[in-house]
């Protein structure tokens, strides 16, 4: 399922044919599906967040328009890619990026079983009254400070 439609497509005035663009969109949502469809079950359902919805629409225009500038034509660009179809798959790579660390929630989107619950994640939890580093170089040994000179 498409997340985005042809028209929200960021090509300007360039010539491109519908059966591209809908073919690029789909191959973008296809990719959104692959590497988000572990953690989240996509297509979201009617209970999915505004917000949620715009960050999958934003990544759909912005994986599709990147991969159909990356194989159009540029004058000046033969011994590399096209540098807006780079930034704008760039964008998406970042935005993915903070999805499967946890920096943005799809709220409403449902997780898949393994990760619904949230603190899946191992914690550490570091209780000493000192700093670590401090502790090694002397500096502070459970609030007395010692002679300790590193080096020596």
């Amino acid at each position: 399922m498409a997340y985005c439609e042809s028209s929200d497509l960021l090509f300007g005035d360039l010539p491109i044919s519908s059966e591209n663009k809908v073919r690029w969109i789909n191959a973008g949502a296809d990719e959104i599906d692959r590497r988000l469809g572990h953690i989240y079950v996509l297509p979201p359902g009617s209970s999915a967040d505004p917000h949620a919805l715009l960050v999958l629409k934003q990544l759909n225009v912005l994986v599709s328009t990147g991969r159909g500038m990356m194989a159009q034509p540029a004058a000046g660009e033969d011994n590399g890619v096209n540098a807006y179809g780079e930034y704008l798959l760039r964008d998406a790579e970042n935005i993915f990026k903070c999805i499967l660390d946890g920096d943005i929630d799809l709220i409403g989107v449902e997780k898949r079983e393994e990760f619904a619950v949230s603190g899946n994640a191992p914690t550490v939890v570091y209780e000493d009254s000192i700093s670590a580093v401090d502790a090694f170089y002397g500096f502070a040994v459970r609030g007395e400070t010692t002679r300790y000179t590193p080096g020596f």
